[in-house]
């Protein structure tokens, strides 16, 4: 189950490798209007938006090379929450 403001979308390629490019400027620079605003007035994102995102070419390596780096960071992620978790278990 999740929220209704969240859009869930059938990747065509590796999905680590999205996440990565969403992080690049030139995608950045095109979702940062969609999200501005305050809390109460910000407009949502919609699937047509994130459809329309001009995202940079990558070759099928390069992205396979992106979405295994975007995959071990998120993999140190997870094993830093779950270290911070520890910090708090007795003994």
């Amino acid at each position: 189950m999740c929220s209704g403001e969240f859009g869930v979308f059938k990747a065509l390629v590796d999905p680590y490798a999205l996440l990565a490019l969403l992080y690049d400027p030139r995608v950045q620079a095109q979702l940062r209007p969609l999200g501005s605003g305050t809390s109460s007035s910000r407009r949502r994102i919609g699937p047509e938006d994130v459809l329309a995102l001009i995202v940079p070419f990558k070759t099928p390596s390069e992205l396979a090379e992106i979405g295994e780096q975007a995959r071990r960071e998120v993999r140190n992620i997870e094993s830093s929450r779950l270290r911070l978790a520890a910090l708090h278990q007795p003994g």
